[in-house]
């Protein structure tokens, strides 16, 4: 398994609550996504936005981000903010479930 942390640019003044919508919006869209696990919005402890993605493989993450659904969700982004989210990826090595 692996983790994706996405860190946003900044959002735009005035524009959170259609980033979130757009957010969830794009996680309807992506929610079939063969190997896609989870999709979640954070903030950090600046305020700044991050996306916390899982995929069962980095092939999965591959095909998802090639994919048409992927350009429709970023082609809807530039009057939230400028650029693009700058993904890091970590390969899971251990995990406690169930907490």
């Amino acid at each position: 398994m692996i983790i994706v942390i996405a860190k946003f640019p900044t959002v735009y003044y005035g524009r959170e609550e259609e980033f979130k919508k757009w957010f969830e919006w794009s996680n309807n869209l992506l929610k079939e996504t063969p190997g896609l696990i989870s999709r979640k919005l954070a903030k950090d402890r600046n305020q700044n936005y991050i996306a916390i993605v899982e995929f069962d493989s980095f092939d999965s993450f591959k095909t998802m981000h090639s994919s048409n659904k992927h350009k429709i969700i970023h082609e809807r982004t530039s009057s939230l903010f400028s650029g693009i989210p700058k993904p890091e990826f970590f390969e899971i090595i251990n995990t406690i479930s169930g907490l």
